[in-house]
């Protein structure tokens, strides 16, 4: 290191991200060698590259015991005390030597490394002084490329230009090179999706063929993008015409980034099984065709985050950690890794730390909507927690502007929606969820919640619908459909709906869906299957307690889902510690969501708190009209008239 020009270990690190055009010096990677632990051979050449070496120079060289143990245990013949100490010590650097030489060879043979690009050389040089370079661009990025022309073009030592007939982006660059007697040929290709875009900047010489920059965004973000897109461009292109090593893109493959683009499309699309399982299969081909492909390792941790939700929630969970480790490892400054990895602390009980991860990477200046949008997700986590600065406003700020970035965003819309709900103000929750572009799952679920809030059970019930016809595995619309029918005390329309929700999503983790049919059974007299269905939703609770992602409406559901089983076991008594427990989420009421708050006035009941019970009803009601039909609260009324005495 010291003969290469570098004293400290943080100086080579800031060599790396220098040559790699990245923000943050890879100094774990740095450390991790200089201890001779384990890393992958295309870190180990970028380590090689700063420091001007070749990468089969770095192996090991000190004696490595638990390495000595590995090859002896793998060798043919273990005779392990033939060999002198002396002798080991040979030998070792010489498999390690080995080993790393035939790592490097297939790293370097992989046409799809896309950690450093290194070609020979493709430095460009011109007798007459300048570098002419032609950009070849469809017609909707022709704005966009003429200004990479006109800032390439600022330079002493480059001259680009336009092409400006449409006919001519046809043209293969080997024409181009020859018919405009260029050094250069830089291609513009816009690949689109549903929701998802990509530009990929290609720069062919006479020698060399290499993407140089790759940028995926939604359609509507190009605008606000297209400088961020412009300066990469144009910074790419002059390492190229330079002869320097090109920072990272995001693959070399074409095809992978197709699956990569269709993946995310999926993702976006729905919250359904269906979708999630497509989307997997679009990822896992963009792996096969590049294994070394980052955001779509990032990716597949956020599908598995998202989908622990409906089936295997813990096992879910463990992918969705394993590939955002395997994301972290190769490119940690990717903001597709970083929101990620964000969303996997949320989902664990770690909401802090995951806005601890955003708050540094994540502003609102940052022209990413999904990213803003995750970023207002998990101060919507946060809410209710202590914390010295106040969580509601600042999930508002960045849905906000993750909409005018993206407008009709779906995650920010209904993130918007379920602030403005949670403050008390449902008829903005309800324009919020109506304002979404895209016809969501979750977006109609939460529409159709707010129109049968307030009472408009017919428009609720085409909502769901709807929902049922547009998602035809979806257990949203069925389960939801239920509750309607629960309201108007359709008990036997309630039950088949919400068993077919269950029949389409069978692992649904959401403890909800299964205590509302407890519900239902209950006010059927059917205390078995009542009984069966809120031990579950229990069961999903305390699931969901061991992950530590448990909040103050999900405590509350905990003591009364245990309660009921004790009102439903023959000889059970309730707890003496019961009244407290209440009295103590009584005085936290505002932080409880709506269905904790019908839940919290079943309790007062139940430990003759009968005043609070009625005004919580009140105040429930006030803020969803539509609860004064509900069962529970009729059945309040009528107990109260019955021991009214009667007026003589």
């Amino acid at each position: 290191m010291l003969a290469s020009g570098f004293e400290t270990q943080t100086e080579l690190a800031q060599r790396i991200a220098q040559n790699e055009g990245i923000s943050k010096p890879p100094c774990d990677l740095v450390s991790k060698v200089f201890r001779e632990q384990a890393v992958s051979p295309h870190n180990l050449a970028r380590i090689a590259h700063a420091l001007q070496v070749e990468a089969h120079t770095i192996y090991l060289t000190k004696d490595d015991n638990p390495f000595a143990e590995v090859i002896s245990s793998q060798s043919p013949i273990a005779q392990p005390l033939l060999a002198s100490r002396s002798m080991q010590n040979l030998w070792l650097p010489l498999v390690a030597l080995t080993f790393l030489l035939g790592s490097l060879i297939w790293w370097q043979q992989s046409n799809t490394d896309h950690t450093s690009q290194q070609p020979p050389s493709t430095k460009l040089i011109s007798p007459i002084g300048k570098v002419l370079i032609v950009l070849q661009a469809p017609a909707n990025l022709n704005p966009l490329a003429e200004e990479i022309a006109s800032q390439m073009s600022e330079q002493d030592t480059i001259r680009a230009i336009v092409l400006s007939r449409p006919e001519t982006y046809q043209l293969p660059a080997t024409e181009v090179l020859k018919s405009w007697q260029a050094h250069g040929v830089l291609h513009l290709a816009h690949d689109k999706d549903q929701f998802y875009a990509a530009i990929t900047a290609t720069l062919t010489s006479h020698q060399h063929n290499l993407t140089i920059e790759q940028s995926v965004f939604h359609h509507a973000e190009l605008t606000a993008q297209s400088e961020t897109i412009r300066d990469a461009i144009v910074t790419q292109s002059q390492r190229f015409i330079d002869g320097k090593p090109l920072a990272p893109i995001l693959s070399n493959s074409s095809v992978a980034l197709g699956h990569f683009l269709q993946g995310k499309n999926q993702l976006f699309i729905s919250h359904s099984a269906s979708s999630y399982l497509l989307a997997e299969s679009h990822f896992l081909k963009a792996l096969e065709l590049d294994t070394n492909f980052t955001a779509t390792h990032a990716e597949l941790c956020r599908l598995y985050v998202r989908s622990s939700w409906i089936q295997d929630e813990t096992p879910s969970l463990e992918k969705a950690a394993s590939f955002c480790q395997l994301a972290a490892e190769q490119r940690p400054e990717l903001l597709e890794v970083i929101t990620a990895q964000a969303e996997l602390l949320a989902r664990t009980g770690r909401a802090k730390q995951a806005l601890d991860l955003l708050s540094e990477h994540v502003t609102l200046t940052t022209a990413d909507a999904d990213a803003l949008a995750i970023r207002a997700t998990v101060h919507m986590a946060r809410l209710g927690e202590d914390d010295p600065e106040p969580q509601g406003p600042l999930a508002e700020a960045y849905a906000k502007q993750a909409v005018q970035l993206v407008p009709g965003h779906w995650q920010a819309n209904n993130s918007l929606g379920n602030l403005y709900f949670m403050l008390g103000d449902s008829q903005q929750a309800k324009a919020q969820f109506a304002k979404a572009s895209q016809q969501h799952e979750v977006i109609l679920a939460n529409l159709g919640t707010l129109q049968m809030c307030y009472g408009e059970l017919e428009q609720a019930a085409q909502t769901y619908q709807t929902l049922i016809n547009h998602f035809e595995y979806e257990h949203f619309g069925h389960e939801n459909l239920g509750n309607l029918y629960h309201m108007q005390q359709n008990y036997d329309k309630a039950i088949k709906h919400k068993l077919l929700a269950i029949e389409k999503q069978p692992e649904v983790a959401i403890h909800q869906v299964w205590s509302n049919l407890g519900e239902l059974y209950l006010q059927q007299g059917q205390h078995v299957p009542a009984k069966q269905h809120y031990s579950h939703a229990l069961t999903l609770i305390e699931r969901d307690e061991l992950l530590g992602n448990i909040s103050l409406s999900d405590q509350l559901h905990k003591v009364y889902y245990q309660t009921k089983l004790q009102q439903l076991t023959p000889e059970a008594s309730l707890p003496a510690s019961l009244p407290q427990q209440v009295e103590l989420f009584l005085a936290d009421q505002e932080d409880l969501g709506l269905q904790a708050k019908t839940h919290l006035a079943w309790l007062l009941g139940t430990v003759n708190k009968q005043e609070e019970k009625q005004q919580l009803w009140q105040d429930i009601s006030a803020i969803c009209p539509v609860y004064a039909l509900s069962p529970e609260l009729q059945q309040q009324d009528q107990s109260m008239a019955e021991d009214k005495p009667a007026t003589p």
